[in-house]
């Protein structure tokens, strides 16, 4: 197990293990802490490796920063890989629930042009990439037109 201590006092290392440096892993830390007493008010169960907020807000930014498999977390942790598999199942949702609370996501939702307008004002073009598959023929001579890919001179979806 890697000694958290040692690593958020090196900001070099810090960034590289998991993509933050101390202050930032500090500023995050409390929050975490109260989605987690959120979650599990008592903290029931067995005690863990990993026993307090930090050492699991460590160990799920270190699996986001480097993802290692399963087998390798657990090595690193010295359990099995299915703990390993928990322990990220676990942390995941709380880490995202933490970042949610102080407005750290981003917005995803981007349904029509006018949100995207709202988003980004100062876009004067957009330009999408799209792949082309192919389909059967339609029937119908409107759907032909609106299918045709002159490009792959076939009948096709852009998805």
């Amino acid at each position: 197990m890697m000694d958290i201590d040692a690593v958020l006092g090196n900001k070099e290392q810090s960034r590289a293990v998991i993509g933050l440096d101390s202050k930032e892993f500090e500023y995050l830390l409390p929050m975490y802490e109260q989605v987690l007493r959120d979650q599990d008010p008592y903290f029931a169960g067995r005690t863990h490796t990993l026993k307090t907020a930090s050492d699991k807000l460590f160990f799920i930014l270190y699996y986001l920063r480097s993802y290692d498999t399963y087998d390798v977390l657990a090595a690193q942790y010295g359990k099995k890989r299915p703990r390993a598999h928990t322990w990220v199942k676990e942390n995941l949702p709380i880490l995202t629930e933490t970042l949610k609370r102080l407005n750290l996501l981003p917005a995803r939702e981007i349904n029509t042009r006018e949100d995207f307008k709202e988003l980004f004002p100062s876009t004067k073009d957009i330009f999408t990439d799209v792949t082309e598959r192919g389909i059967q023929r339609p029937k119908n001579s409107k759907k032909q037109r609106e299918h045709y890919s002159g490009k792959q001179k076939a009948h096709t979806k852009k998805t």
